[in-house]
C-alpha cells in the first residue's frame, strides 16, 4: 500500500528518508528528481498558508499530506484517500486503474530500462535480498513503448495542471 504518511522533517535536499517502512532494515533514503523537488517546496508554501488559514484548528503533526476534515485539521491523510483520488484521475483521464502500489513497479522497470544496477534498484525498494526484486520485476515488466507512452501521458496531465 502507498503511504502517504511521510513527515515534513523526512525531506531533504534532494531526498526523502523512509523511516515508516516494515522493518528497521528497510529504512532507507531515496533520490528524487530536481522537478519532484521543486513541486514540494511549491507544496510546501501552499500547505504553510493552509495550516496557518485553519489556526487553532490545525494539528500540527507534521505530515506533509494531511486531512482537512473538520477536527482533523492537519491530522495524516487516510491512505484510501489516494485510491480514491486516483480511481477518479483515471477515469476522468482515460487512463483504466491505477493502483497507488503499481508506482513501486513502474519506478523499478524504469530503473532497469535505465541500466541500473539490480542491486541499487533493491536497496531502493528496501528489499531484504534481491532475489525479492528479481523475482518481482520478472512478472511486472511492461514493454519498453507501454513506459514510454504512459510516462509521457502522465508527464503532459501534470504539466497541464500546473503548480499548487
Amino acid at each position: 500500500m502507498l503511504t502517504p504518511n511521510i513527515k515534513y522533517s523526512c525531506l531533504k535536499a534532494s531526498y526523502l528518508f523512509f523511516n515508516t517502512t516494515k522493518t528497521e532494515e528497510s529504512e532507507r533514503y531515496i533520490t528524487l528528481p530536481q522537478e519532484t523537488m521543486q513541486l514540494l517546496r511549491e507544496y510546501r508554501k501552499w500547505y504553510i498558508a493552509t495550516s496557518t488559514a485553519y489556526g487553532s484548528r490545525w494539528h500540527n503533526t507534521g505530515f506533509l499530506f494531511f486531512q482537512e476534515r473538520s477536527g482533523y485539521e492537519g491530522m495524516p491523510m487516510n491512505p484510501d484517500s489516494v485510491n480514491i483520488w486516483l480511481r477518479s484521475f483515471s477515469k476522468r483521464h482515460e487512463l483504466g486503474h491505477i493502483n497507488p502500489h503499481a508506482f513501486r513497479h513502474t519506478m523499478a522497470s524504469l530503473l532497469l530500462h535505465g541500466n541500473m544496477d539490480i542491486a541499487a534498484i533493491s536497496k531502493r525498494l528496501g528489499h531484504a535480498k534481491i532475489t525479492t526484486t528479481v523475482t518481482t520485476q520478472k512478472g511486472h515488466t511492461p514493454p519498453t513503448a507501454a513506459i514510454f507512452d504512459i510516462t509521457t501521458k502522465v508527464r503532459r496531465l501534470a504539466k497541464a495542471a500546473g503548480p499548487f
